[in-house]
């Protein structure tokens, strides 16, 4: 942003890189030109309002909207992700460290919206990704597709990044925790009911 300056720059980046690459891995996958066209208009679509939120948020202007649009991008890059890696040919440690790596940057794109400074958006992105791979570590042998394992991987990401800002902003609670706890055990059901169909 040509007005604003900030110590640090990488979470800004985030959804834009992780969009980018992900229509890398999928779109050369769909079968037709029309699907290939339409796959191309969706990221574009992506990427244009990725970008605008990064500078509103930059410039302070329109932040709530602003702030909705980074998240929802966030929270639907995992999901996304988990059900591509979950379909991938690879071994359990190579998915576990791949949900890692795609659960701690949109952790901290979402962090960072609230974090002070960059040492602790990496901090608390890291420790919201450990307890994904924590989950994704004790579902991977229950019968799930990769639909209700991308739910579950979801609804604990957002549970964990919840209480995360919660303290960030000084607002923890127990009323916040159970809230969250709640929403992560309804996830675990949900997605295990999912799995299964």
């Amino acid at each position: 942003h040509p007005q604003r300056r900030t110590g640090y720059t990488t979470p800004f980046w985030v959804n834009t890189m992780l969009v980018v690459v992900f229509a890398t891995l999928t779109l050369a996958r769909l079968g037709s030109v029309a699907a290939w066209g339409m796959g191309l208009g969706v990221t574009g679509l992506l990427l244009w309002v990725s970008m605008l939120a990064e500078y509103h948020i930059a410039a302070g202007s329109g932040l709530q909207a602003a702030r909705f649009g980074s998240q929802v991008i966030s929270y639907a890059l995992l999901p996304a992700y988990a059900i591509l890696i979950y379909q991938t040919d690879m071994g359990t440690t190579a998915r576990l460290i791949a949900w890692g790596l795609v659960a701690i940057l949109p952790a901290s794109s979402i962090i960072r919206l609230y974090a002070p400074a960059e040492k602790s958006i990496w901090l608390y992105a890291g420790l919201a990704a450990a307890g994904v791979v924590q989950t994704a570590w004790a579902i991977m042998y229950w019968p799930l597709n990769a639909v209700g394992l991308a739910l579950i991987l979801l609804l604990v990401l957002y549970s964990l990044n919840g209480v995360i800002t919660a303290h960030l902003q000084n607002t923890l609670s127990k009323r916040v925790v159970t809230e969250y706890a709640v929403v992560a055990v309804a996830g675990m059901v949900l997605g295990g009911w999912l799995g299964r169909l």
